[in-house]
């Protein structure tokens, strides 16, 4: 009994010694883990004054650029230096008076002054009572991180931004096909609103945008732009002619696919485009057939003078057709050369100066000489002294091709008259140029086309004239030259 006694008593004793043993093995497994870890390891006492760091491993040592001795009975506000108002140190000393864990990103300083940013993770150890005794940190330093989604946002920001102000049309369908994006300028192009689009799939889209379309077209693979098919990624183009909001053509482009399997649609209003072809083209072809006119007469006259003989009569006729047709000819090239340097230059080259207008018309009046024609302008003008800020030469060049017209296109005689209209605009008076005649007159529909390019009203070709006079009217009159102060 005694020796088993004895047995027994030894067997305990070595099995405490066995347990004492791992015990003292994990502890220091433990400790060279943490000693080893990448992420920062801090110990803070929660029962020394001022909660000093107990301990940190070697990382944590690295990512603040403080040795041992130093962070050692120090707390860790040091690491915050005077940039303590944060949200994430707030939420921290709420979690630690609460002795809860909590894990929040704060704004650190190395030693030598470098901003870091740290992803702190904290938990409470207790005591046996139940006793808060000690907090226990994982640190993570993780400005790389924070540098790339400041980067991000601010690249966010900016592509925001560019949607927001782009005159072109912009719509995003996510990966499951539906409406994500709509920008302004989409908006004001259809009418539809983000609001009602935002969620809705493409299908429904498609259905409210072909709503308002009055027709479409669709261009083929050869029309594409050589930038969609180096991407790879399948892309279409239509044309879009809108009747509501109002009448307008659209360029749409769609790019499906990507990174995310996501749908772009681009939409560009080339309603101007459009027009500016159509309107190049016919001033293209109507000034060509205006200047084959007069050559041909010059050129048909010009042979026979050199291959026939004529009488001195009949020669001198001819020589007089010549000489007229190049005066056509010089004019319609002196029109529109003014009419190309008014457009290019849009006012830069006018020479304000503020200037009596009696006078200006009344020289105007005087220097107008019209071929074969005795009548005078009946002249109304008040006699105060009327001031205006224009540009002398051009707007006489305005009165004049208006009292021009009056003439040409009253060829059975009336009276020609040129007086004065006023009227408020947002309190300023100002003065208008009326010139009347008893001529031939127009229709609505000419009139609506008597500022167009080469537009004769009389197409039988007994008046003279090459149709961009009124043109040049309207270009200076939109410039604003005549503005009259009183």
């Amino acid at each position: 009994r005694c020796l088993s006694d004895w047995s027994s008593d030894v067997c305990s004793s070595d099995l405490d010694t066995t347990d004492a043993k791992w015990a003292e093995q994990e502890l220091l497994l433990r400790d060279r883990a943490l000693a080893s870890s990448a992420d920062g390891v801090v110990i803070v006492s929660m029962t020394l004054p001022n909660q000093p760091m107990i301990y940190v491993n070697h990382a944590f040592e690295q990512i603040t650029g403080h040795e041992t001795h130093e962070l050692l009975g120090a707390n860790c506000r040091m690491l915050q230096r005077d940039d303590v108002h944060q949200p994430g140190v707030a939420s921290m000393r709420e979690a630690m008076r609460e002795g809860r864990a909590c894990q929040v990103v704060v704004r650190n300083y190395r030693k030598n002054g470098e901003l870091f940013y740290n992803d702190l993770a904290i938990s409470p150890v207790l005591g046996p009572e139940g006793v808060l005794t000690h907090y226990v940190g994982v640190a993570t330093d993780i400005t790389d991180r924070i540098a790339s989604e400041q980067v991000l946002h601010l690249r966010t920001e900016r592509l925001n931004a560019v949607f927001e102000l782009s005159p072109d049309g912009f719509v995003v369908l996510d990966k499951r096909g539906e409406v994500s994006i709509v920008n302004p300028a989409f908006e004001r192009m259809t009418g539809l609103l983000a609001a009602d689009l935002v969620g809705q799939s493409l299908s429904a889209l498609e259905e409210q945008l072909l709503e308002r379309c009055k027709s479409r077209e669709v261009q083929d693979a050869e029309n594409m732009a050589a930038g969609d098919a180096e991407a790879g990624a399948p892309a279409t183009r239509e044309v879009l002619h809108l009747h509501t909001p109002c009448a307008r053509t659209l360029l749409r482009r769609v790019r499906h696919g990507g990174h995310d399997n996501e749908t772009v649609m681009y939409f560009r209003d080339i309603t101007h485009e459009q027009e500016v072809d159509r309107m190049k083209s016919e001033f293209l072809a109507m000034a060509a057939h205006e200047l084959r006119t007069p050559m041909v007469s010059i050129f048909g006259f010009t042979e026979l003078l050199l291959k026939r003989q004529f009488s001195d009569e009949r020669r001198n006729d001819m020589l007089s057709t010549i000489h007229r047709q190049a005066s056509v000819l010089i004019n319609l090239v002196n029109e529109l050369l003014d009419l190309a340097r008014i457009e290019s230059r849009r006012g830069k080259d006018f020479k304000r100066e503020r200037l009596q207008l009696q006078p200006l018309i009344e020289a105007t009046v005087a220097g107008l000489l019209m071929h074969n024609d005795a009548r005078k302008v009946d002249v109304t003008l008040p006699g105060d002294p009327i001031l205006v800020d224009a540009d002398r030469e051009k707007l006489s060049l305005a009165i004049t091709n208006v009292l021009s017209n009056a003439y040409k296109y009253s060829p059975d005689g009336g009276d020609i008259a040129l007086d004065l209209l006023w009227r408020d605009r947002q309190g300023h008076l100002e003065c208008g140029i009326r010139v009347t005649d008893q001529g031939m007159g127009m229709t609505p529909q000419q009139l609506d086309k008597v500022f167009d390019r080469f537009f004769r009203a009389d197409t039988s070709g007994k008046i003279p004239g090459t149709g961009l006079g009124m043109t040049i009217v309207k270009e200076i009159e939109n410039l604003e030259i005549g503005r009259a102060h009183v």
